[in-house]
């Protein structure tokens, strides 16, 4: 039987790309164990799936909306359909990729996320229902309206080796995007807990080891959370992608907010507590499927959530997320974390406070 290919298309930021790739394992299962998904993600993102056994070429973009004819990796997309034409091309992306690139790509089928553009992405409505609404365009609907978001982590990684400990650990992600692109730190759990959920950190998880993660524009505000605090073993900048996925994947569990590697853990199965604020958890919050370990805890306010609205510029101080306290958080890790050692017990579940 003649090989069959895929190309999925999806190029955003972390949580983007984790949910945009959800579709890969019922795309294998409708196009058979031989059939091959090429992926293009964004500069970066590669890192995510190149070790990934699931998945063939990885195309990384640099610039999206630069022309076909000035983009070679476009270029590269294109001439890889010309010698390997695919079943089926479809693009996640609910903005225009590349005309151009689309029109000339050889695939029997073509579907552009665009199509539906106004019957998904509603503020309730999870990004991953809205994943899965798109692939009911290419596949039957019991299997697309069963995609969930599934990483694969590298085997050829010894995270003991960026790790100097045996015992068990939980990651801590302090930052998120917003604050690395300067913008209004709205978004942050306020320094002040973090640094309280470490200065308590024996209190609330003796024999865990706390682990900061984060990228190495993270490193200043992890400084001034931890200063003076022994005991926690500092990566902030120390990993790649692939390391990040590493650690995460062995951690008992993962404490952030509304960042990537807290989707990243939900899509290992990894417990996450993740504290939402001024943003829309049922659209952006990390995906509970059932079957994983996730809890979000928000603060019932009249004016939250504020993203996008008049209510956020205005907004100086975000009370939303002082009002979820060190003990609140430490309450659901601890929860999470004997979930998931219960096993078939009783399954984990996603809550909202």
């Amino acid at each position: 039987m003649k090989e069959k290919r895929v190309l999925l298309v999806r190029v955003g930021m972390l949580g983007d790309t984790i949910w945009g790739m959800a579709p890969i394992n019922k795309l294998l299962k409708y196009y058979g164990p031989d059939s091959t998904v090429d992926i293009v993600v964004k500069k970066g993102m590669g890192g995510l799936f190149k070790h990934d056994p699931r998945v063939g070429r990885v195309f990384e973009i640099r610039k999206r909306k630069l022309p076909l004819f000035l983009s070679p990796t476009k270029l590269q997309i294109l001439w890889h359909s010309v010698r390997h034409p695919y079943e089926l091309a479809l693009d996640m992306e609910t903005r225009p990729f590349s005309e151009l690139l689309f029109r000339l790509l050889r695939a029997r089928k073509k579907i552009l996320a665009r199509a539906i553009r106004d019957d998904i992405g509603a503020p309730t409505e999870h990004a991953v229902e809205s994943i899965r609404k798109i692939t009911r365009l290419a596949l039957p609907k019991d299997l697309a309206d069963a995609v969930t978001p599934t990483l694969v982590a590298p085997t050829s990684i010894d995270r003991r080796s960026l790790l100097p400990i045996e015992g068990p650990y939980i990651c801590l992600h302090f930052g998120n995007s917003w604050i690395a692109s300067g913008r209004k730190a709205l978004r942050a759990w306020p320094s002040e807990y973090w640094r309280q959920l470490l200065l308590n950190w024996e209190f609330f998880f003796p024999g865990h080891t706390p682990v900061a993660i984060g990228t190495a524009s993270e490193k200043t505000l992890a400084a001034s959370i931890t200063a003076g605090i022994k005991g926690y073993i500092d990566l902030c900048g120390k990993t790649d992608v692939p390391g990040m996925m590493a650690v995460i994947a062995g951690a008992d569990a993962l404490i952030g907010t509304d960042t990537g590697p807290s989707h990243m853990a939900a899509a290992f199965g990894t417990p996450v507590v993740a504290v939402f604020g001024p943003t829309q958890q049922f659209q952006t919050g990390p995906f509970a499927d059932g079957q994983n370990c996730v809890e979000i805890l928000s603060a019932a306010m009249l004016c939250r959530p504020c993203v996008r609205t008049p209510a956020f510029e205005r907004c100086q101080r975000n009370r939303c997320m002082e009002a979820i306290t060190p003990a609140m958080v430490a309450a659901s890790a601890q929860r999470l974390i004997q979930l998931r050692r219960r096993g078939s017990d009783m399954k984990c579940t996603s809550r909202s406070r």
